[in-house]
């Protein structure tokens, strides 16, 4: 009888064990087709996200080209007034005229940065290459500048030595990173504080074809960056919370864009900074000759 019934025993666990197989192949197949479901589902809201944000970009952008035409009216006519080429203006209506004016050119401001932000997610931000001089650059960005020290007491200077390597970047865009940097400074240093631009070639190592890179420092011993915010600061529409005052209130979008541009040319940027004793910007530009991507290569890396 014994005999017999192993078979048997041996057939109804061979069964059970199919059955299990079965049971289980099933589950799987179940579980197979519900997660291809969730992803053709996060594939159709991921394309539905992109294409929201490509309308907002280009609700960005011409929404930033309207407010442009009226803005530089205002600031034109405005300019014309407190030059008096309209007539005499007494004290009080020329104070209050210079707060317009003050006023409608920060507005101006984040236009061009909402315009900048639109261009640069759409792909259509102009990234020319060529060989730059990184003093005429610095000099020229300093020109730029100077409206912002009317009524400031800063002690600002370059030190930009003879004999440095030109840079591979657009001149255009990288102005706009040092007036961007060199502005905040400029913002967040009480007077009689010190702002200082540098600049250095830094050298690749022993035996590499490359020709290394030009780091450029923008200094100050202004109000500083609390640790936990460096670790955001180049975050879109960062606004940290002790510069929130309306002096010193802007789009959030600076240092975001100038993060793009300098990463767009192969570049890198970051600060260190301690609260109370001021801040370092660094970037850094590719050497001319040592044939980086191109810039249209960089920003479809870089801005999606």
């Amino acid at each position: 009888m014994g005999s017999k019934e192993r078979p048997e025993e041996l057939q109804e666990l061979n069964r059970r064990l199919e059955e299990m197989i079965l049971l289980r192949t099933q589950e799987l197949e179940q579980k197979s087709y519900e997660l291809e479901q969730q992803n053709l589902a996060l594939a159709r809201a991921n394309e539905k996200v992109r294409e929201a944000d490509r309308l907002k970009s280009e609700f960005l952008a011409n929404i930033s080209h309207e407010l442009r035409t009226p803005m530089n009216s205002i600031l034109g006519y405005t300019n014309m007034l407190i030059k008096g080429s309209y007539g005499y203006l007494n004290e009080n209506q020329l104070k209050n005229l210079m707060k317009v004016y003050e006023n409608a050119r920060h507005l101006m401001h984040v236009i061009d940065d909402l315009l900048n932000l639109s261009h640069l997610e759409l792909g259509k931000a102009e990234l020319k290459i060529e060989p730059l001089s990184v003093k005429k650059l610095v000099l020229s960005s300093l020109v730029s500048i100077e409206p912002q020290l009317v009524d400031r007491v800063l002690h600002l200077e370059h030190r930009i030595p003879d004999g440095l390597p030109p840079v591979l970047a657009g001149e255009v865009r990288i102005k706009e990173v040092l007036i961007n940097l060199i502005g905040n400074a400029v913002k967040f240093t009480p007077d009689h504080g010190s702002i200082i631009i540098e600049a250095r070639h830094l050298t690749p190592s022993t035996g590499s074809a490359e020709r290394g890179v030009v780091e450029i420092q923008v200094r100050d011993n202004g109000i500083g960056i609390r640790e936990e915010d460096q670790e955001v600061i180049f975050d879109q529409f960062c606004q940290l919370k002790r510069h929130s005052d309306p002096e010193h209130r802007g789009a959030g979008l600076g240092l975001y864009i100038s993060k793009k541009l300098v990463e767009a040319y192969g570049g890198s940027i970051r600060v260190s900074s301690a609260e109370g004793k001021g801040s370092v910007f660094s970037f850094t530009l590719p050497v001319a000759g040592s044939e980086p991507e191109t810039p249209q290569d960089r920003s479809l890396e870089y801005v999606i």
